[in-house]
């Protein structure tokens, strides 16, 4: 799913870093704010594992970090506009843009792998061969889709203490079934 690599450097430590997130009760928004945008040494920093298992490249990190964390699949719109979706090539890019400063660097003298963000990003627009003598602009990070309010989680979802009220506002005593994890105080 992460498409790490344990024979990478630092590929054990990378895989390592899971299950070690689990032992400590890290939860998977935390895990995957130290991920995304992770640099530094590959052996120093196991978060690294997810950006060079596909070797820092813009384009395939934009297809699987949707995939992973959003749970969409736009990769099919890095050559062409989704055929039965809202997203557009366009769209892609623009996710594609938030990695494109992320380079793989290997040390001549050490083979140390390690990431760092350059200064220019290397995702331009309009693509190669789509429009010819078209000049070619890097292009700004976008997300994909705006989240509506109605998408977004509400404070109470996930919490004790939201319960009882939640299983008011639905018409539940306190002895009825509620739903699991939800049990009123």
């Amino acid at each position: 799913m992460l498409r790490l690599r344990s024979n990478a450097e630092g590929g054990g430590a990378s895989i390592a870093f899971f299950p070690s997130c689990g032992a400590r009760g890290m939860g998977w928004d935390e895990m995957s704010r130290r991920m995304i945008p992770a640099s530094g040494k590959a052996g120093a920093t196991p978060e690294l594992g997810y950006i060079l298992g596909d070797n820092a490249d813009p384009m395939a990190l934009a297809g699987s970090t949707a995939q992973v964390f959003l749970g969409v699949r736009v990769a099919c719109a890095q050559c062409h506009d989704h055929p039965f979706d809202v997203w557009k090539r366009k769209d892609f890019y623009g996710l594609a843009a938030y990695f494109g400063k992320t380079r793989r660097v290997q040390s001549q003298f050490t083979n140390t792998v390690y990431t760092t963000e350059a200064e220019q990003t290397t995702v331009l627009w309009p693509p190669e061969g789509v429009e010819d003598g078209a000049e070619r602009k890097p292009m700004v990070p976008a997300f994909p889709f705006e989240l509506d309010k109605a998408d977004r989680p509400k404070p109470t979802d996930r919490s004790p203490e939201g319960a009882p009220a939640e299983a008011g506002a639905i018409g539940c005593s306190q002895d009825q079934e509620q739903p699991k994890g939800r049990r009123g105080a």
